[in-house]
């Protein structure tokens, strides 16, 4: 039994051109440790985009315990207007962190 032989065409001089400004303008990889975590949680201001992600927060919320998916915002759990009744924003967050299998992300002080 004889086998098949695949067709080998070669790049034209502009095909080839053309793939390597593909590859040379290719933004490089970010390492996977500068990569935000999978799924998180952590303490952040509250932003003009975070009350458009949730419009139930209260005028008078500065911070929020935020958790993310990806990088991208998936729920407020938590904020600053309520009674805490003496837990912080931080230990909130590292428990939401801990019940949901999150990744606790410490708050950014600006």
């Amino acid at each position: 039994m004889q086998g098949r032989t695949s067709l080998i065409h070669p790049l034209s001089a502009s095909q080839r051109e053309q793939e390597i400004m593909t590859i040379v303008s290719s933004p490089p990889p970010v390492p996977a440790d500068e990569l935000p975590p999978r799924h998180s949680v952590g303490v952040e201001p509250v932003t003009l985009q975070l009350r458009e992600h949730d419009r139930s927060l209260p005028a008078t919320a500065t911070l929020a315990v935020v958790e993310r998916a990806e990088g991208c915002f998936a729920t407020v759990c938590a904020h600053d207007a309520r009674d805490l009744r003496g837990v912080s924003l931080e230990d909130m967050a590292r428990s939401y962190a801990n019940t949901y299998g999150a990744t606790y992300v410490p708050a950014v002080t600006r």
